[in-house]
C-alpha cells in the first residue's frame, strides 16, 4: 500500500515538472515572439511580420495571449497596413485597454482621425475607461480635423477622469489640439495651468505660434522657455526657423543658423537643415538657401520641395523648373507640394506650355483626382496663363473643391477682366455652400469695380462688415475704397478710407485713382500732399496716378518734378509706364523735340503703347515727318500693326485738311 503511494506521488510530481516545464517553454516562446514583433515593427519589416503572424495563428496564440496581439496590432500600425491592424483587432477574443491604445494610436498617427475617434467612443461603449495613451490620441485626431467642438468635450473629460498635472503627455497633446484647432489662446490657457512642463510643452506651444504665422509670440515663448532653464531642441529650432520665415525676420535666422552649425545640428538632422533652406528661401535669400542646400549630406523630398518652392514664389520659375531636373536626376519622385510648387512656377511666368507639360506629368505619375492640392495649383496655373476654358475644365473635375480652388478660378477671370464671369463663379459657389474668405472678397469687390457693379459690391460689402474686416484687414478695406473708387462712389470711398485701421500706399493710391477718374485732378495733387504729410512713402503705381494727371493737365514743370522725385527723394527706378506719362506729357503740348530726346534716353526699348502715344501727338500737331519715324518702329510691334497703320492714316487725313487737299 505505501509503495502504491508513493509510485502515485511520483507520478504526480512528474507530471507537475513536465507542466511547469511545457508553461516555461510557452512563456520563453512567447517572449520570443513578442521581441521578434517588435523588432520588425521597429524595422518596418512588414514580411517578416505577415510570416509570424501566421505562425502565431497556426500556435493558436491569439486566443491566449492578448499581448503577442497587441503586439501585432502595433507592428501593422507602424507599417501603415491599418486594415491588417483592424483585421487582428477583430480576431481577438479578449480585448484590454493596450489592444484598443495600439489601434487608436494608429489611426491617429496615419491621419485617419475619424476611424481613431469611433475607436475611442467604442472603447468606452465595451466598458473600458480611457488612459492617459487613449485620451492623447484622441487629442491628436481632434487637432488633425480641426474639430475643436470634440476638443471641448475631451477636455472636459480630461478633467474629470484624467489628472493632467499627473499625466504630461494629455497635457502636451490638450496644447497641440488647440493650437491645430487654431484656438492657441485656449493653448496658452492650458500651458499656463501647468505646475509642471518638459521640452515637449514649450515645443508645442511654439510650434502652435509658428504654425498661426504669429512669429512675435513664437519669439517670446522661444525666450522664455531658455529662462525657465530648457533647452532648445532639434524639434524647436524648426518651428523657430517657421517663425523667422513668417515676417522674413532674416536677421534672426542667420543668428539661429550660427547657433546651428556651433552646436553641429545642421549636418545631423535633416528636419533642422529642411527648416533652414526654407527659411532662407521665404525670406528671398535664395543664393543662401541653396548654399545650405548643397551643404547637406542627406537630400529627400522634402528638402527639394523647399528650395523649388523658394525659387517659385520668388518669381525664378526658370530656377525652379531646373531644380526639378536635378531632383528627378537624384532619383527624386515628386509629391504633390512639387508639383504644386512647379504650377506656381509656370503660372508667374505665363508660360503656358511648361505647364501643360508639368499637366501632363501630373497625369502620367500621380493621382490627380484625390489632391484637392494639386487640382487648385492647375486651375491657378491656367488661369494666371489666361487659358481660362482650361482652368474652368480641369476645375469642374476636381472631385472635392474648396474655397482655394475657388478662389484660383473667381482670381483667373477678374485678372482677364471676365469680372461677370467671376461675379456668376461666386454665385455658384454660394449655392453649393462655401464660405468666401478675404481672398474671395478681394477678388469680387475688384470684379465689381471694373463692371461698375456698385449694387453688388454694396452688397458684400455688407458681408465684410458682419465679419468685422473693414476697417481691420487691410487687403479688403483697400479693395473696398477701390471698388467704390472705380464705381465713381466717391464719397464711399473716401468713407471707406477714413476709417481704415492703417492707411496704407495702396489705400491712398486707389482714393486718388478714384478721383482722378472723374477729372477732380486738384483733389489728386491734395491728397499726394497728405500723404507725403502723414508720412507714407509713394510707390510707383502712385506716382503713375500724379503724372498722369500731371499731361491730362498739360503741367509739364509739375510732372518733371514729380518724376525726378521717383529717383531722386524715394530712391525708386521709373518704370517704362513713368516714362510713357512724360512722353504724353510734353506730346500734348506739342514738345515733339523733347520727346524724341526722351525715347532715345530712355534705359530700356519703348514699347507699343509708347510709339502710339507719340504718334498720337503727331497726329495732333501735324508732323508727318517725326509721324513716320514713330510708325517705323510701332509696326515692329507684332500685336499693334492694326493700330499703327489707323494712327498713320489719321495722321494724313490731318495734314492733307490742314493743307486744304481732298483725300480720295
Amino acid at each position: 500500500m505505501i509503495a502504491l503511494q508513493e509510485e502515485c506521488s511520483a507520478q504526480k510530481q512528474e507530471g507537475q515538472q513536465r507542466g511547469a516545464l511545457k508553461t516555461n517553454h510557452t512563456k520563453s516562446q512567447n517572449i520570443s515572439i513578442v521581441a521578434a514583433l517588435k523588432v520588425c515593427a521597429t524595422q518596418r519589416d512588414l514580411c517578416r511580420g505577415s510570416r509570424l503572424h501566421a505562425d502565431i495563428i497556426q500556435k493558436g496564440l491569439l486566443e491566449t495571449n492578448i499581448f503577442i496581439g497587441s503586439c501585432l496590432i502595433s507592428l501593422y500600425v507602424k507599417c501603415g497596413a491599418l486594415e491588417k491592424a483592424q483585421h487582428v483587432f477583430n480576431e481577438l477574443l479578449v480585448r484590454d485597454s493596450i489592444s484598443w491604445n495600439a489601434l487608436i494610436a494608429g489611426y491617429a498617427q496615419h491621419e485617419r482621425s475619424k476611424q481613431a475617434l469611433d475607436c475611442f467612443e467604442q472603447m468606452q461603449l465595451e466598458g473600458f475607461s480611457p488612459t492617459a495613451v487613449s485620451f492623447a490620441c484622441a487629442l491628436k485626431a481632434c487637432g488633425s480635423i480641426e474639430d475643436i467642438d470634440k476638443g471641448h468635450a475631451l477636455h472636459a473629460q480630461i478633467v474629470i477622469e484624467c489628472s493632467i498635472e499627473e499625466h504630461i503627455v494629455v497635457a502636451n497633446a490638450l496644447i497641440d489640439m488647440y493650437a491645430k484647432c487654431g484656438t492657441v489662446s485656449e493653448a496658452q490657457e492650458v500651458f499656463d495651468e501647468l505646475q509642471n512642463r518638459d521640452v515637449v510643452t514649450w515645443n508645442v506651444l511654439i510650434a502652435g505660434y509658428a504654425q498661426l504665422e504669429r512669429a512675435n509670440e513664437a519669439f517670446e515663448c522661444f525666450e522664455q522657455m531658455q529662462i525657465a532653464g530648457f533647452l532648445p531642441d532639434v524639434i524647436t529650432f524648426p518651428s523657430i526657423l517657421k517663425a523667422c520665415s513668417v515676417i522674413g525676420a532674416l536677421d534672426k535666422g542667420e543668428e539661429l543658423h550660427r547657433h546651428l552649425v556651433k552646436e553641429r545640428l545642421v549636418q545631423k538632422d535633416a528636419h533642422i537643415g529642411t527648416a533652414l533652406v526654407d527659411m532662407y528661401a521665404k525670406c528671398g535669400a535664395l543664393e543662401k538657401a541653396q548654399e545650405v542646400f548643397d551643404g547637406l549630406p542627406k537630400r529627400d523630398v522634402v528638402l527639394w520641395n523647399a528650395l523649388i518652392s523658394g525659387y517659385a514664389q520668388h518669381k525664378r520659375g526658370e530656377e525652379a523648373l531646373n531644380k526639378f531636373h536635378d531632383m528627378q536626376l537624384e532619383g527624386f519622385s515628386p509629391s504633390a507640394v512639387t508639383f504644386a510648387c512647379l504650377l506656381t512656377a509656370c503660372g508667374s511666368m505665363e508660360a503656358l506650355d511648361k505647364g501643360q507639360e508639368v499637366h501632363a506629368h501630373i497625369v502620367r505619375d500621380f493621382c490627380l483626382e484625390n489632391d484637392v492640392y494639386v487640382g487648385t495649383g492647375l486651375v491657378d496655373m491656367y488661369a494666371k496663363c489666361g487659358a481660362l476654358e482650361e482652368a474652368q475644365v480641369v476645375f469642374d473635375e476636381l472631385q472635392s473643391a474648396n474655397v482655394v480652388s475657388w478662389n484660383a478660378l473667381i482670381g483667373g477671370y477678374v485678372q482677364h477682366g471676365f469680372g461677370d464671369k467671376a461675379l456668376g463663379c461666386f454665385h455658384t459657389m454660394h449655392l453649393e455652400g462655401f464660405s468666401p474668405d478675404t481672398i474671395t472678397f478681394v477678388c469680387l469687390l475688384k470684379a465689381c469695380g471694373s463692371t461698375g457693379a456698385a449694387c453688388i459690391g454694396q452688397a458684400l460689402h455688407s458681408q465684410i462688415a458682419s465679419h468685422g474686416l473693414a476697417e481691420y484687414c487691410e487687403i479688403v478695406g483697400n479693395a473696398l475704397v477701390d471698388m467704390y473708387a472705380n464705381c465713381g462712389m466717391l464719397a464711399e470711398a473716401q468713407e471707406i478710407f477714413d476709417n481704415l485701421y492703417i492707411q496704407d500706399v495702396i489705400a491712398w493710391s486707389a482714393l486718388m485713382v478714384g478721383f482722378s477718374q472723374l477729372g477732380e485732378d486738384k483733389v489728386v495733387f491734395h491728397l499726394f500732399g497728405e500723404m507725403i504729410a502723414a508720412g507714407v512713402e509713394p510707390d510707383l503705381v502712385t506716382y503713375s496716378v500724379i503724372l498722369n494727371t500731371c499731361s491730362h493737365n498739360g503741367l509739364p514743370e509739375k510732372g518733371e518734378s514729380y518724376f525726378g522725385m521717383i529717383s531722386k527723394v524715394h530712391g525708386r527706378i521709373p518704370t517704362l509706364e513713368h516714362h510713357a506719362c512724360m512722353i504724353d506729357l510734353f506730346g500734348r503740348i506739342g514738345h515733339l523735340e523733347t520727346v524724341v530726346a526722351m525715347i532715345e534716353e530712355m534705359p530700356f526699348s519703348a514699347d507699343g503703347t509708347v510709339w502710339h502715344t507719340f504718334l498720337g501727338a503727331c497726329r495732333f500737331r501735324g508732323d508727318t515727318k517725326l509721324g513716320r519715324w514713330a510708325f517705323g518702329y510701332a509696326v515692329q510691334e507684332d500685336d499693334e500693326v492694326d493700330a499703327a497703320y489707323v494712327s498713320l492714316g489719321d495722321l494724313y487725313a490731318v495734314t492733307n485738311r490742314q493743307e486744304g487737299r481732298l483725300n480720295f
